[in-house]
């Protein structure tokens, strides 16, 4: 997807471009937890910026068991 198809709300904010490109070059789907560790943000500014994404049907969320019996929440590109 070209970066100037995307919605000005996500193009503004560096942090959800920064999670869209990083999933799109990725292919996978990852946790909040490893994106906010491979790219440098917290964990809060990721979930708030992955809220954006997923405001405009560009990523999926769904949810894992993770360590210690937690919900662990991944993410993918559609």
């Amino acid at each position: 997807m070209d970066i100037r198809a995307l919605p000005y709300e996500v193009k503004r904010n560096p942090t959800a471009l920064l999670i869209f490109l990083y999933l799109t070059e990725k292919g996978d789907s990852c946790s909040i937890g490893y994106i906010a560790q491979e790219i440098g943000f917290t964990e809060a500014a990721v979930s708030k910026s992955v809220g954006k994404l997923l405001k405009y049907n560009l990523v999926e969320k769904s949810y894992g068991k993770g360590n210690l019996g937690k919900r662990k929440t991944l993410i993918r590109v559609k």
